[in-house]
């Protein structure tokens, strides 16, 4: 939970206060430019990875490795990099004609993020439902009676 604390305050920071703060490490200021015109995507990116790595740690304490990778896999690599670059590349030219005006601007590393983030989006998702289902008594107890020395 802290983790994602500080993963919001920092994009708040950045968002107030960003052209000061990149300047000390990016010299091209359209490199900077080009950072704050992907800004929300990026923070959004940043949140959500945060929260899903925290969840993930999580359910490898509870013993459920396969479940945290089985739905990394189907996040990133079945809907994540095809929708990333669908959007960062092709779906300009699609969306366009399709007149769908919420999607118009997303191009380029924007929508590199976007795929991405749609894909953390489901992963977190998923991982809350395993979490939320989860017995904690039950795991507590087992996991308690597990490390007792035995006299």
């Amino acid at each position: 939970m802290y983790g994602v604390i500080i993963s919001c305050g920092l994009c708040i920071l950045l968002a107030i206060q960003g052209p000061d703060v990149l300047g000390y490490f990016v010299s091209k200021h359209e490199t900077v430019n080009i950072i704050f015109k992907n800004f929300l995507p990026i923070s959004i990116f940043i949140v959500l990875q945060a929260s899903s790595g925290i969840m993930i740690g999580a359910i490898k304490g509870l013993g459920m490795q396969y479940m945290a990778v089985l739905w990394a896999f189907i996040a990133y690599y079945l809907l994540g990099l095809p929708l990333a670059a669908f959007f960062a590349s092709e779906a300009h030219g699609l969306v366009h004609w399709l007149n769908i005006d919420f999607l118009k601007n997303i191009k380029g590393l924007g929508g590199l993020f976007f795929g991405i983030n749609i894909a953390l989006l489901i992963m977190n998702i998923n991982f809350l439902q395993i979490l939320r289902g989860s017995d904690w008594e039950e795991f507590s107890r087992g996991q308690f009676e597990h490390k007792l020395p035995r006299i």
